[in-house]
């Protein structure tokens, strides 16, 4: 995909890898739209970045009406990357059902909302990329991390159900399956870990780049990459 002069719309753009992506499609000539609920990170980081190639919404992703009108406002859209999420950790009988709520609206129906919202146009315009951030999580799992697995599975089973429903179609559905990051992802849930050694955003933001920019006589669409696990002997 040749990147440069297209516009990318990144929900959840203002922080973490969604911003670590932005910066890097910017450098790729892109025009590039972040949306995230929180307008004073968004003006930090345009004032951070200065580029007049980066434009700001506020915006809910578990809104569709706000969805919708921030995908009106940025016009056409050559890629759509959903990496709007958040961490919910917890045995089950723990887990405050409003917290439940609001990770299944954000990390799943986040996803699906702001698909609805520009697939309209992609399928008119026969061509675009959409890009649904999941996790390893989404994959594989464990104890404790019931329902944020849920959700992650969720968009790995929207994503392979939207690949067959544009297969007849030039619009590509890409899943991107990151591992742990060094991001605040888990400390704005008040679940404080030790990232360290962890994968940093920038690397995992290049991992996306570097398949978005693959020639369409390749198929990188399942793209899983993972922290490197220490075992002891």
């Amino acid at each position: 995909m040749q990147l440069q002069h297209k516009t990318a719309f990144i929900t959840g753009g203002s922080s973490g890898l969604g911003f670590e992506i932005a910066k890097l499609l910017l450098q790729k000539g892109m025009h590039v739209w972040i949306c995230g609920r929180d307008i004073e990170q968004l003006r930090k980081q345009q004032q951070a970045v200065r580029s007049l190639n980066l434009h700001t919404v506020q915006c809910d992703v578990t809104q569709y009406s706000q969805i919708e009108q921030a995908i009106l406002q940025a016009g056409h859209i050559d890629l759509l990357i959903n990496c709007a999420g958040v961490w919910i950790e917890a045995p089950l009988e723990q887990l405050d059902p409003d917290k439940i709520a609001q990770a299944v609206d954000i990390n799943l129906k986040g996803v699906i909302f702001s698909t609805k919202a520009v697939i309209g146009q992609m399928k008119n315009n026969n061509s675009g990329t959409i890009v649904n951030v999941s996790s390893v999580l989404g994959i594989r799992t464990r104890a404790n991390v019931n329902v944020y697995s849920a959700t992650k599975y969720g968009v790995q089973g929207f994503t392979e159900a939207m690949k067959a429903e544009l297969e007849d179609t030039k619009v590509r559905v890409i899943g991107f399956y990151p591992g742990g990051m060094q991001t605040d992802l888990f400390k704005k849930a008040g679940n404080i870990k030790d990232t360290n050694g962890w994968i940093d955003p920038k690397d995992m933001a290049e991992v996306l780049v570097f398949a978005l920019e693959r020639p369409e006589t390749m198929v990188m669409d399942h793209i899983v990459v993972d922290k490197t696990i220490k075992r002891t002997k």
